[in-house]
This record gives C-alpha cells, sequence and structure tokens, in this order.
C-alpha cells in the first residue's frame, strides 16, 4: 500500500519544513511548493490525498489556487486545508467560501493539526 502524499503549499520556509518533517514522521509523504503556481502545478499532477495551504502566497494567491482546483474535476474532492496568518473571520470565510475543507489560524498548534490531518486521512 502506498504511503499517504500531502502537498505543502507554504512560503515560509522554516514552516515548510517542520510540517514535512511532522508527517514524514506520521509515515507521510510530502511535496512543497512556495508559491500558488507550483501549488497548483503539484496538486494537479501528483494527485495527493491532502492539500495544506496557505492564502498569501506569490504568483498566485491560496484563494484562486482553491478555486481552481475545486473547478477542476480532477482535484474537486481534494481535501484543502488553509493556513493563514490572515486570520479575521473574513479570510476563514472567503477561505471556506472557495472550497477549502478546513482553516487554522497561525500560529496553530501542531499536535491539533496533525491529529485532524490524521483524521481526515483514515490514519486514526
Amino acid at each position: 500500500m502506498s504511503r499517504p502524499l500531502v502537498v505543502i503549499a507554504e512560503d515560509e520556509p522554516r514552516l515548510a519544513q517542520a510540517l514535512a518533517f511532522m508527517l514524514q514522521q506520521e509515515g507521510l509523504d510530502t511535496l512543497v511548493a512556495s508559491d500558488g503556481q507550483a501549488a497548483l502545478r503539484l496538486a494537479q499532477e501528483s494527485q495527493p490525498d491532502l492539500l495544506l495551504l496557505d492564502l498569501d502566497l506569490p504568483e498566485l494567491d491560496g484563494l484562486s489556487v482553491c478555486r481552481l482546483l475545486r473547478a477542476d474535476p480532477a482535484t474537486a474532492s481534494l481535501p484543502i486545508f488553509v493556513l493563514s496568518a490572515l486570520g479575521q473571520r473574513e479570510h476563514e470565510r472567503a477561505a471556506l467560501e472557495a472550497g477549502a475543507t478546513t482553516f487554522f489560524r497561525k500560529p496553530f498548534p501542531l499536535p491539533a493539526l496533525r491529529d485532524r490531518i490524521r483524521a481526515q486521512l483514515g490514519l486514526d
């Protein structure tokens, strides 16, 4: 059985590295994109099991990535966890309206995110 794949779209290198390390410790494979265009391409090409998506990305913002993935039948049901320092209610609402599965406000506790990812992927 292949390991679940998570694409991490995060332009802050330390956070991207911490997320990748945490997920790899959980037995998941990871791919990292540091801008929205790369995130969109990776999500479309690699068929991941989950996308961790920052809203504030260069090239193409996270809301646009989310909308484009939802509009594509191949990625329409991809679980998308938005991670954002843009913490106002309107940012969360916009992310959910764009198709995000859930919203985590930065800074967030890594164990809570890990547990939610495990539950989403049926690893519990």
